[in-house]
């Protein structure tokens, strides 16, 4: 059985909000069978999901904004505050959206910005989604994503053209690995599998 060469580790990232901004880490604590902390803790709901916050179930991404399909989020800037459970959103460097996400008036200020700016994109009423330890991550088990940027680079060669790595929203990206390394693991699938 060939051995998997060792690798660098060039970036850790969580996503608090699912379809938001990617926030660096410099360290993270894993459990197994666990996601990074905090990664894809809350979605914006896009219309009635019938997501039960007390009893939380994986549902399709199609169900909440994200990059996918709405691609003016990428031109947002969100930062979440452990301590205080606050989401910001910047548009441009100016301050566009503020509150406490453990507060009804914090999600009803959140849900207010995306209502206004993403109207025709929104099926129903934006709802802050939350589920306690749920992650709202595009597959049903917790994963941990990784990318392999020697894959990055070999879909580089393949489309001719210069492919970032964080468009793929991984937890962890590595260089050292030849393409196509982590694609057969069965304890963690490839990035592919992941968005948000």
């Amino acid at each position: 059985m060939l051995s998997t060469p060792p690798a660098e580790i060039t970036g850790l990232y969580r996503y608090p909000v699912k379809g938001l901004t990617p926030e660096p880490l410099q360290q993270v604590a894993l459990k197994v069978g666990q996601t990074f902390p905090a990664d894809r803790r809350y979605a914006v709901e896009n219309g009635p999901s019938g997501f039960d916050p007390t009893g939380p179930a994986w549902l399709p991404k199609t169900y909440y904004l994200m990059l996918m399909r709405h691609e003016r989020l990428a031109g947002l800037r969100a930062h979440f505050e452990d301590e205080t459970h606050v989401l910001t959103i910047r548009r441009s460097a100016e301050l566009v959206a503020e509150g406490d996400l453990q507060t009804a008036d914090g999600r009803s200020a959140i849900e207010g910005f995306f209502a206004r700016n993403f109207a025709d994109e929104l099926k129903g009423p934006p709802k802050i989604l939350s589920g306690g330890g749920h992650s709202f991550s595009d597959v049903a088990r917790k994963v941990v994503s990784i990318i392999n940027l020697g894959s990055v680079r070999a879909i580089e060669d393949m489309v001719g053209a210069t492919v970032h790595p964080l468009r793929f929203r991984a937890n962890l990206y590595v260089r050292g690995w030849p393409a196509g390394t982590n694609s057969n693991w069965s304890a963690g699938r490839s990035r592919s599998e992941k968005r948000g």
